[in-house]
């Protein structure tokens, strides 16, 4: 029995001796490999100042954007194109969530006060959206001194746009209607456009194109301007110019 026990003391203490020895040489070659590799893992800490700091809800409300928008069929993409050539500006595809974003605003009163309640302001709110808009625009491409945005759709909420982003400036594409229905048609974009019921989708053109150009007029012809496609098509080297010299107002592009 005694030479039992000591037989098992002995096995114990080996073990223990073995795996004090394993824990020595992990800590051995663990401190040699932080010792190799410190100047890497310092790195991080070392250039935390160098970490740029968060926009704030002010620098990106006040980007110097491009909107581009109006009817459908309507030169919208024909005027990205154009401008996505200059080096300055990046105008990439559409991007169509920023829609959906911009639906979120609450349209009368009722809304607003049950937002409020929740800590909610229209405030707090506005500046989400911008702030939404802006990173999706921002991470589409590359960097650019001119971010543009071309979604004929969003000029539903061209006048709230104007609110959003106080130094944007807004292109106003307008065709003419039965050129804008036809081919709008042709290509299958809105399936409430068919060829029986032209006159029902010239007036829903109508109204559209008014209440935009109404909005771009409440904007101002500083920030906002109209652009007949026909003209565009006719013209382009003298329509871009007339834009360019209209946007380029704070930043040169010229």
């Amino acid at each position: 029995m005694f030479r039992r026990t000591q037989i098992n003391g002995v096995n114990n203490a080996v073990k223990l001796f073995g795996l004090c020895s394993v824990c020595i040489w992990t800590l051995f070659i663990i401190s040699k490999h932080i010792i190799h590799n410190r100047p890497e893992l310092i790195q991080p800490i070392d250039k935390l100042e160098e970490i740029p700091k968060l926009s704030t809800d002010a620098d990106s409300r006040n980007l110097p954007l491009i909107f581009i928008g109006g009817h459908q069929s309507s030169g919208t993409g024909l005027l990205r194109v154009l401008l996505d050539v200059h080096p300055m500006v990046r105008c990439g595809p559409e991007p169509v969530v920023t829609r959906e974003i911009l639906r979120l605003r609450p349209k009368n009163r009722d809304g607003q006060d049950w937002l409020s309640q929740s800590g909610i302001t229209q405030s707090v709110l506005d500046n989400a959206i911008a702030g939404f808009i802006v990173s999706i625009l921002k991470n589409m491409g590359p960097p650019a001194d001119r971010l543009c945005h071309k979604d004929p759709s969003s000029y539903i909420y061209l006048r709230y746009l104007g609110e959003l982003f106080p130094k944007a400036k807004f292109i106003h594409a307008v065709r003419d209607g039965r050129g804008a229905i036809m081919s709008t048609i042709i290509r299958r974009i809105n399936p409430t456009y068919t060829s029986d019921n032209i006159p029902e989708a010239l007036k829903q053109w109508t109204d559209y194109t008014s209440q935009m150009i109404e909005d771009c007029q409440h904007i101002g012809i500083h920030r906002c301007m109209t652009v007949r496609y026909e003209c565009l098509v006719i013209k382009p080297k003298r329509e871009i110019q007339k834009i360019l010299s209209k946007i380029q107002r704070d930043h040169m592009l010229i």
